[in-house]
């Protein structure tokens, strides 16, 4: 097969810039790989169905350096409420959910449109601009890379070259199609509308609040602006057969809620809902991510959380493989990390929105006399409620099933997002999207300091007592990959357990691609009695410190 004769224009092409795109392209700037992102829509849509972001989420943003900058511009979602014939039948509070799980402990009310305006600025502050009015008209595997043709808007196209191409372009991807992969599955019969509303009534309280009825459902979101609303459901059925709905059927829809009292209508929109997963989310050089990957019912509100741990996942490998510090089958850890999950993802939403729909009376009579007094009472049984936050938050996602990285403890082993032990970013402190570091379970011993600083590792340290609530072992490393899972599991500190990782994988930790790592000769002594504390290696002065 032809080779590319020279260095490829990019490393990567990034197709498409909703949410996916925009934190791949961050994750990949900040590795130190400069991407380019295209994107055929002339402008960012200001509207969006997309509104909840997860605790998950939120720590991959605490890495980037976003989270701040996402609270203040979303509305906490302080509680659940199921309201059954216009009248609340639970209250289910949600301000604290996952105390002790998470610095985020709750679900964020963020606008997709406001959340991609966050995303893009932030991607522009990294010097990599958005080219609107650009989109993938066709591209051929050529050797090691691909050759890409691109067509603007005025119809002008435009031959590039890439290592890599990435399919961020949503349900009807182009990068999907030109590499042949299947998309099976299917489309749910009902119809789905969406409205942003300004509005009063006890259903816009500031809460989430779902509406259950005897075919159906909807939901109403709070939103940052005061008074506004977001509501979400499904077409009443005697307009699911009418080709067009017009703005007089939505506001009709919206004056039918009880207990809503709807004022101007900001837009609408009303779309069907499908439920698919790509046979494969890599084809040679392309990736697929998102909505291009896979869709989901909005039950749990998972999609562009999923997407965006896509993101985050594949973003920290391609930014090591293009800059040389890992071998070219890191990435094929992807497709094995992340496409389990949204298989899972999508027959677990599957079943809870057929089961939300299901006209039978026996589902029914479960949904609307069952089901709302029996959550709010599992929800305060502890282990319940931890089960359930770390399913809704994915806090609860693993990879064991394709890591092997030394011996597991308890409830902990190679592969699992690495616990959060705070206060504050606690144990979290390390994650940086270019950057792997070293969770230790009391204090680093000198052997483990001098490693760290040979390899350019931080080093953070937890109270043995907090960390044993999360189930790590005392004088323990762990060894944590860029997206904050772990990689490794080193017993009493062993290096060599580290050492015979790193090699295995074909890993170069030493800087991102600079200058090789400072030496120490003796490690620093950390003082003692901190709950948590960061610890950079011996010459912690001439290092890289972790962004903190």
């Amino acid at each position: 097969m032809q080779e590319l004769r020279n260095k490829p224009d990019n490393d990567v092409l990034i197709v498409g810039a909703g949410p996916t795109g925009l934190v791949l392209a961050i994750v990949l700037a900040r590795g130190g790989v400069r991407p380019r992102v295209i994107d055929k829509r002339a402008a960012a849509s200001p509207y969006s169905r997309a509104i909840i972001v997860h605790a998950r989420t939120l720590e991959l943003y605490a890495a980037l350096g976003l989270a701040e900058t996402a609270l203040a511009l979303g509305q906490k979602v302080d509680g659940l409420s199921p309201w059954i014939r216009g009248k609340p039948a639970a209250a289910i509070e949600l301000g604290d959910f996952g105390a002790g799980l998470s610095p985020y402990p709750f679900m964020l009310s963020l606008s997709q449109d406001v959340h991609e305006r966050m995303l893009e600025a932030h991607l522009a502050a990294l010097g990599v601009a958005v080219e609107r009015g650009c989109e993938l008209e066709d591209y051929a595997e050529v050797g090691d890379g691909v050759v890409a043709t691109l067509r603007r808007a005025s119809g002008r196209r435009e031959i590039v070259t890439a290592r890599h191409i990435c399919g961020c372009d949503g349900f009807h991807s182009t990068t999907r199609d030109i590499a042949g992969i299947g998309f099976p599955g299917d489309s749910y019969q009902q119809r789905f509308f969406v409205a942003d509303v300004h509005a009063g009534g006890p259903l816009a309280n500031g809460r989430l609040n779902v509406v259950l009825g005897r075919s159906g459902f909807l939901a109403v979101f709070p939103l940052r602006e005061e008074g506004w609303a977001r509501v979400i459901g499904i077409v009443p059925r005697e307009l699911q057969d009418k080709p067009e709905l017009d703005d007089g059927d939505i506001a009709d829809i919206l004056a039918a809620i009880p207990r809503l009292a709807p004022g101007t209508v900001d837009w609408t929109s009303v779309y069907h809902v499908h439920h698919r997963v790509a046979d494969r989310f890599r084809a040679g050089s392309a990736f697929l991510l998102g909505d291009a990957a896979h869709v989901h019912s909005p039950a749990g509100g998972q999609g562009m959380n999923t997407g965006i741990g896509d993101a985050f996942n594949l973003g920290w490998k391609l930014a090591a493989v293009c800059k040389g510090r890992a071998p070219e089958r890191l990435l094929d850890s992807f497709e094995a990390e992340r496409r389990p999950f949204a298989q899972w993802l999508l027959n677990s939403t599957d079943r809870a929105f057929r089961y939300a729909v299901d006209p039978r009376p026996l589902p029914r009579a479960l949904r609307l006399a069952v089901l709302p007094r029996l959550v709010p009472v599992a929800t305060r049984v502890p282990a319940l409620r931890r089960r359930l936050f770390k399913a809704v938050s994915q806090t609860g996602i693993s990879y064991r099933a394709t890591m092997a990285g030394g011996a597991s403890h308890g409830a902990v082993a190679a592969g699992d997002r690495l616990p959060w032990v705070g206060p504050g970013a606690g144990s979290h402190r390390g994650m940086d999207p270019a950057r792997w570091h070293l969770v230790v379970c009391g204090v680093a011993s000198k052997d483990l300091a001098r490693y760290a600083a040979d390899n350019d590792l931080a080093i953070v340290e937890v109270l043995p007592a907090r960390g044993r609530a999360q189930s790590l072992r005392r004088d323990t490393a762990y060894l944590v990959r860029p997206d904050g899972h772990i990689a490794c599991i080193a017993w009493w500190q062993q290096t060599a357990i580290l050492e015979a990782y790193r090699v295995a994988q074909g890993l170069t930790w030493c800087g991102q691609d600079t200058a090789p790592a400072v030496r120490a000769t003796e490690p620093a002594k950390p003082a003692k009695g901190r709950a948590v504390a960061l610890v950079t290696p011996a010459a912690a002065g001439q290092a890289r410190p972790v962004n903190q």
